[in-house]
């Protein structure tokens, strides 16, 4: 027996074709159990319902989506299977055609049958077309199947068999037929409306369940994930505490008897001034340290530049600072305070009297420097027992002539610290970056006018 539909692309057919995948996969026989089967094709079987559907993925969308069969050899003696494989197998000769196609087998039935969906485009992509002719082909095959095996006679004995019954079977009154209809009527409406939604009920959960397995694996219990994370975090703690003591493990070198120790809270300029020891062939810190105290090293001084980067760009943005000297004495600092009272709260951090934060202390220090930039150099006169006043906003020349005389080592001019005497350097560099500035600015006008 050989029935034939198909499913156009049109019209959602690709959702249609895949329903009807799982619809044949799932449906329950006449025990009402759902039962989910694997499909078979010309060679192997164990196929899913996605298979299915990424065949039913690769089909183009027009035309004929899928073609629908249903095959029974007509008795229960015969293998399903390898009646449906000789059958497809034929009819792929006869048409000269590379079909591909995936089946599912339902014995829970009184006649035992397979639904074929074969795909509208073979192997090699060229268009599947089934006619009338066609399930005469496949009915031949399939009784050329049950004659080698010896069940064709079998077929026809029953076939006789059910027609001398039919012809047997006595008449039966308008009633009786009445009665039998009703019946049958309210078994099937006690099927449908009170056993049927209670057992889709259950068996929706499960067939929603299995998908998911399918598709995704079995899904782990709370318990489970719950162990999993502990040992994750076990694992992430044991790490952290390993890189820690890596990254605090101290430096020590000995200096001709002498231990010093440096780690990653050493000031930055010491650090720096050990880098720059072990760098020079032969030094006694590049005798002492091994690869992996220096790479350390190199850390910290990475570490400790990138704050003092990010303390210093904090430090720009603060406008003032608020501190409590005690109970009842609050101090308001900011850049324009006197550079006696910023130096002032500044011994009194350094003590310990106060506390700033790193990034306070970073804007005292600035606005500290900016005011002592600002600050005019005295230079005491011994001989005359006075002092002379230089100032930032003096003249290029005069202070020109000022670095000239402590550099030739004028006796007047050693009254000037080293300290200001470096300030008094960057005063003219700021001068002649200025009258370069304008001298620019002046021929860029010129060549305008021109």
């Amino acid at each position: 027996m050989v029935k034939h539909s198909y499913i156009k692309a049109a019209n959602k057919g690709r959702g249609r074709a895949k329903a009807h995948v799982n619809y044949i996969r799932f449906r329950p026989g006449k025990d009402e159990n759902e039962v989910n089967r694997s499909f078979f094709t010309e060679r192997a079987d164990g196929f899913t319902a996605n298979d299915v559907h990424r065949a039913i993925d690769r089909q183009e969308m027009r035309g004929i989506l899928v073609h629908k069969l249903i095959m029974s050899p007509g008795v229960k003696e015969a293998n399903v299977q390898q009646f449906v494989r000789e059958s497809m197998a034929e009819l792929g000769r006869s048409k000269g055609l590379d079909l591909e196609w995936f089946a599912v087998e339902h014995q829970n039935t009184a006649n035992p049958h397979a639904h074929v969906v074969v795909m509208a485009t073979d192997k090699k992509g060229r268009q599947v077309r089934l006619y009338k002719s066609d399930y005469t082909k496949v009915k031949e095959a399939g009784d050329e199947y049950l004659e080698r095996n010896r069940l064709l006679e079998r077929v026809k004995e029953r076939e006789s068999q059910k027609q001398k019954e039919s012809n047997e079977e006595k008449p039966r009154s308008l009633r009786e037929k009445l009665a039998g209809a009703l019946k049958a009527a309210k078994e099937e409406f006690n099927r449908k409306n009170v056993r049927e939604p209670e057992r889709q009920k259950a068996s929706r959960f499960e067939l929603i369940q299995e998908r998911e397995i399918e598709a995704f694996g079995k899904m782990p219990t709370t318990e489970e994930i719950s162990a999993k994370r502990a040992k994750q975090e076990e694992r992430q703690k044991k790490s952290l505490e390993s890189a820690w003591k890596y990254y605090s493990t101290a430096i020590e070198l000995d200096y001709e008897g002498e231990k010093v120790q440096y780690n990653w809270h050493t000031p930055l300029f010491e650090l720096k001034k050990l880098q720059g020891d072990y760098l020079k062939e032969g030094s006694l810190a590049r005798k002492q340290l091994t690869d992996d105290d220096y790479k350390r090293l190199d850390t910290w001084i990475k570490d400790g530049t990138y704050l003092e980067k990010r303390t210093y760009a904090q430090a720009m943005s603060v406008k003032d600072i608020s501190i409590e000297l005690d109970a009842e004495r609050k101090v308001q600092l900011n850049k324009g305070s006197s550079l006696f009272e910023l130096n002032r709260i500044r011994k009194m951090d350094r003590k310990g009297d106060i506390v700033l934060t790193a990034v306070e202390a970073k804007a005292l220090e600035l606005w500290i420097r900016e005011q002592e930039k600002a600050e005019p150099i005295r230079i005491k006169m011994a001989d005359r027992g006075d002092e002379v006043l230089y100032e930032r906003s003096d003249s290029r020349e005069i202070l020109e002539f000022l670095a000239a005389e402590y550099k030739t080592g004028e006796k007047w001019a050693q009254g000037m610290k080293k300290k200001e005497y470096s300030k008094l350097l960057g005063w003219l560099k700021e001068k002649r970056e200025d009258e370069q500035v304008r001298k620019r600015e002046s021929l860029e006008g010129e060549k305008e006018k021109d």
